[in-house]
Protein backbone atom coordinates (compact mmCIF):
# COMPACT_ATOMS: atom_id res chain seq x y z
CA UNK A 1 0.00 0.00 0.00
CA UNK A 2 1.23 3.44 -0.92
CA UNK A 3 1.79 6.08 1.76
CA UNK A 4 -0.72 8.89 2.01
CA UNK A 5 0.93 12.08 0.73
CA UNK A 6 0.10 15.78 0.95
CA UNK A 7 -2.19 16.74 -1.93
CA UNK A 8 -4.11 13.48 -1.94
CA UNK A 9 -7.85 13.87 -1.53
CA UNK A 10 -10.12 12.06 0.86
CA UNK A 11 -13.80 11.29 0.97
CA UNK A 12 -15.77 10.20 4.01
CA UNK A 13 -19.23 9.12 5.00
CA UNK A 14 -20.40 10.65 8.25
CA UNK A 15 -23.55 9.54 10.07
CA UNK A 16 -24.67 12.98 11.33
CA UNK A 17 -27.61 15.11 10.25
CA UNK A 18 -25.54 17.14 7.78
CA UNK A 19 -24.06 13.98 6.24
CA UNK A 20 -27.50 12.45 5.78
CA UNK A 21 -28.82 15.71 4.30
CA UNK A 22 -25.97 15.84 1.78
CA UNK A 23 -26.50 12.19 0.77
CA UNK A 24 -30.25 12.87 0.43
CA UNK A 25 -29.45 15.84 -1.82
CA UNK A 26 -27.15 13.63 -3.90
CA UNK A 27 -29.98 11.12 -4.19
CA UNK A 28 -32.37 13.87 -5.37
CA UNK A 29 -29.92 14.88 -8.08
CA UNK A 30 -29.66 11.29 -9.32
CA UNK A 31 -26.50 10.20 -7.52
CA UNK A 32 -25.85 7.26 -5.25
CA UNK A 33 -24.28 9.31 -2.48
CA UNK A 34 -21.81 6.99 -0.71
CA UNK A 35 -19.52 9.91 0.13
CA UNK A 36 -20.82 13.11 1.74
CA UNK A 37 -17.59 14.86 2.72
CA UNK A 38 -14.37 15.74 0.91
CA UNK A 39 -11.01 16.85 2.31
CA UNK A 40 -7.41 17.48 1.28
CA UNK A 41 -4.41 15.87 2.94
CA UNK A 42 -1.97 18.58 4.04
CA UNK A 43 1.52 18.53 5.53
CA UNK A 44 2.17 16.23 8.52
CA UNK A 45 -0.98 14.17 7.74
CA UNK A 46 -3.22 17.10 8.66
CA UNK A 47 -6.65 17.24 7.04
CA UNK A 48 -7.67 20.51 5.39
CA UNK A 49 -11.45 20.59 5.23
CA UNK A 50 -14.47 22.83 5.19
CA UNK A 51 -16.54 21.96 8.22
CA UNK A 52 -19.08 23.80 10.34
CA UNK A 53 -16.29 25.68 12.18
CA UNK A 54 -14.95 26.93 8.83
CA UNK A 55 -11.96 25.71 6.87
CA UNK A 56 -9.67 23.95 9.34
CA UNK A 57 -6.41 22.02 9.31
CA UNK A 58 -6.30 20.61 12.82
CA UNK A 59 -7.53 17.02 12.30
CA UNK A 60 -5.17 14.14 11.62
CA UNK A 61 -5.95 11.84 8.70
CA UNK A 62 -5.34 8.72 10.81
CA UNK A 63 -7.98 9.83 13.34
CA UNK A 64 -10.43 10.42 10.50
CA UNK A 65 -9.72 6.97 9.05
CA UNK A 66 -10.43 5.39 12.43
CA UNK A 67 -13.64 7.38 13.03
CA UNK A 68 -15.44 7.35 9.65
CA UNK A 69 -15.75 5.23 6.57
CA UNK A 70 -13.17 6.89 4.28
CA UNK A 71 -11.29 6.50 1.05
CA UNK A 72 -8.14 8.35 0.01
CA UNK A 73 -7.36 8.99 -3.65
CA UNK A 74 -4.12 9.85 -5.38
CA UNK A 75 -5.28 12.42 -7.99
CA UNK A 76 -4.61 11.89 -11.71
CA UNK A 77 -0.93 12.27 -12.73
CA UNK A 78 -1.29 15.79 -14.18
CA UNK A 79 -2.14 17.20 -10.75
CA UNK A 80 0.61 19.10 -8.94
CA UNK A 81 0.08 17.91 -5.36
CA UNK A 82 2.09 20.79 -3.87
CA UNK A 83 -0.21 23.34 -5.51
CA UNK A 84 -3.30 21.51 -4.21
CA UNK A 85 -1.94 21.85 -0.67
CA UNK A 86 -0.90 25.50 -1.16
CA UNK A 87 -4.39 26.48 -2.29
CA UNK A 88 -6.20 24.52 0.43
CA UNK A 89 -3.88 25.81 3.17
CA UNK A 90 -4.52 29.43 2.07
CA UNK A 91 -8.25 28.91 2.70
CA UNK A 92 -7.85 27.93 6.37
CA UNK A 93 -9.92 30.26 8.53
CA UNK A 94 -12.55 31.10 5.90
CA UNK A 95 -16.18 30.51 6.93
CA UNK A 96 -18.15 27.39 6.12
CA UNK A 97 -20.89 28.00 3.53
CA UNK A 98 -23.94 26.83 5.52
CA UNK A 99 -26.04 29.43 3.72
CA UNK A 100 -24.63 28.07 0.48
CA UNK A 101 -25.70 24.54 1.49
CA UNK A 102 -29.23 25.78 2.15
CA UNK A 103 -29.29 27.69 -1.15
CA UNK A 104 -28.09 24.59 -3.03
CA UNK A 105 -30.92 22.61 -1.41
CA UNK A 106 -33.45 25.20 -2.56
CA UNK A 107 -31.94 25.21 -6.04
CA UNK A 108 -32.19 21.42 -6.23
CA UNK A 109 -35.89 21.49 -5.38
CA UNK A 110 -36.86 24.25 -7.82
CA UNK A 111 -37.14 24.23 -11.58
CA UNK A 112 -34.08 24.76 -13.74
CA UNK A 113 -35.42 28.11 -14.99
CA UNK A 114 -35.93 29.40 -11.42
CA UNK A 115 -33.27 31.95 -10.30
CA UNK A 116 -30.41 30.35 -8.35
CA UNK A 117 -29.80 31.38 -4.74
CA UNK A 118 -26.22 30.14 -4.63
CA UNK A 119 -24.35 33.42 -4.99
CA UNK A 120 -21.94 33.82 -2.08
CA UNK A 121 -22.06 37.21 -0.36
CA UNK A 122 -18.85 36.64 1.57
CA UNK A 123 -15.91 34.26 1.28
CA UNK A 124 -17.07 30.77 2.25
CA UNK A 125 -16.52 27.17 1.25
CA UNK A 126 -18.42 23.91 1.27
CA UNK A 127 -16.23 20.80 1.40
CA UNK A 128 -16.58 19.66 -2.21
CA UNK A 129 -16.10 23.17 -3.61
CA UNK A 130 -12.91 23.62 -1.56
CA UNK A 131 -11.60 20.26 -2.76
CA UNK A 132 -12.56 20.78 -6.40
CA UNK A 133 -11.05 24.27 -6.51
CA UNK A 134 -7.82 23.08 -4.82
CA UNK A 135 -7.57 20.34 -7.44
CA UNK A 136 -8.16 22.87 -10.22
CA UNK A 137 -5.38 25.06 -8.78
CA UNK A 138 -3.19 21.95 -8.94
CA UNK A 139 -3.92 21.41 -12.63
CA UNK A 140 -6.98 19.13 -12.60
CA UNK A 141 -9.68 20.46 -14.86
CA UNK A 142 -13.21 19.08 -14.94
CA UNK A 143 -16.12 20.89 -16.53
CA UNK A 144 -18.23 21.70 -13.51
CA UNK A 145 -20.94 24.29 -14.07
CA UNK A 146 -19.68 25.69 -10.77
CA UNK A 147 -17.54 24.14 -8.04
CA UNK A 148 -20.56 24.74 -5.80
CA UNK A 149 -22.71 22.39 -7.88
CA UNK A 150 -20.47 19.35 -7.49
CA UNK A 151 -21.07 16.99 -4.60
CA UNK A 152 -18.34 14.98 -2.88
CA UNK A 153 -19.62 11.86 -4.65
CA UNK A 154 -19.48 13.56 -8.05
CA UNK A 155 -15.90 14.75 -7.47
CA UNK A 156 -14.94 11.23 -6.36
CA UNK A 157 -16.53 9.66 -9.44
CA UNK A 158 -14.96 12.22 -11.82
CA UNK A 159 -11.50 11.65 -10.32
CA UNK A 160 -11.84 7.87 -10.58
CA UNK A 161 -12.97 8.11 -14.22
CA UNK A 162 -10.00 10.35 -15.03
CA UNK A 163 -7.11 8.35 -13.56
CA UNK A 164 -7.17 8.72 -9.78
CA UNK A 165 -5.97 5.74 -7.76
CA UNK A 166 -7.41 4.48 -4.47
CA UNK A 167 -4.74 4.58 -1.75
CA UNK A 168 -6.71 3.77 1.43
Amino acid sequence: MEDIKPGYVGFSRSPGVMGRAIRFGEHLSGGVGEWNHMFIIGEDAKVIQAEMQGVTDDANVNDLLLTYKCTILKPPPEVDLDKVVVFAKEQVGICYGLGTDIAIGIDMMTWQWFPAFRGARKPSWICSALGAEALRFGGYYHEWISVYTCTPQQVHDALMAEGAVVVE
